[in-house]
Formats: C-alpha cells, structure tokens, sequence
C-alpha cells in the first residue's frame, strides 16, 4: 500500500473511531472480525476515495482546503455512522455530494462531475 493510501486509511479510522457507538455498533452487527476486520473494510474505501483525489488532480481541479481534514475525515464519519460501510454505490454517491460542496460545483457541471466521481470511486474499489 503506498503513502497516500496509507494516509486516506488512517484519517478514515480515526473519524470511524471518533463515531465510538457507531463503530462498535458496526463491528457487533455487520458480522465483520472485529477492529482489524473493519480496518481491513476501510482500507478498500481509502483507495477508492485516493483515486477520485487522483483523477481530480489530473482533471485540474484546485482544492480549496485539506483534502485529508476536511473530505477523508467527514467521509470516514458518514461510513459508520450512516452505515454504508458495506453499500460501495451509496458510499461513491455520498462522496460525490461531499465533493461538489467543496468545490462549489454549478448545477452546469453537477451531472459530469458526480459521474465521474462515481465512476472513479467503483473503479477503484476491491
């Protein structure tokens, strides 16, 4: 796993762990194997969640703020507190709409954008 991923994984892990309830709650129900197994789960959403941050870097999208503080956080929060850990199409959805707020994207552009976004989100998920 590079660097980059390995940053998206443990921003997503510390906003799941800061959803204390939540991630508990997740781990109990989902039949997942404990801290690792949910890690483990997380690990496949930060490669997805680098390659749209990659394909938007090469698309010239200028990032307004902290990528990692500011979308991989709060993105890791929704994760387990909404519980789409396991729903890869709402995730990329959900990513999407954290997305075109950040980047102020115009109803022109909404459509495009989200696709793409999506696209690159199931793409890169294992």
């Amino acid at each position: 796993m590079d660097e980059e991923i390995t940053l998206t994984a443990m921003y997503l892990a510390v906003a799941a762990k800061e959803n204390w309830e939540n991630f508990i709650n997740t781990i109990r129900t989902k039949q997942i194997q404990g801290e690792i197994g949910l890690m483990s789960m997380l690990i496949n959403h930060a490669k997805s969640v680098d390659a749209v941050a990659n394909m938007l870097n090469k698309k010239g999208y200028d990032f307004p703020g902290c990528w990692l503080y500011e979308i991989v956080e709060k993105f890791g929060g929704i994760l387990v507190t909404k519980d789409i850990l396991f729903l890869k199409e709402k995730a990329a959805n959900i990513l999407a709409n954290i997305l075109v707020k950040w980047f102020s994207i115009t109803r022109t552009e909404y459509d495009y954008f989200t696709e793409e976004v999506k696209k690159s989100y199931l793409t890169a998920y294992e």
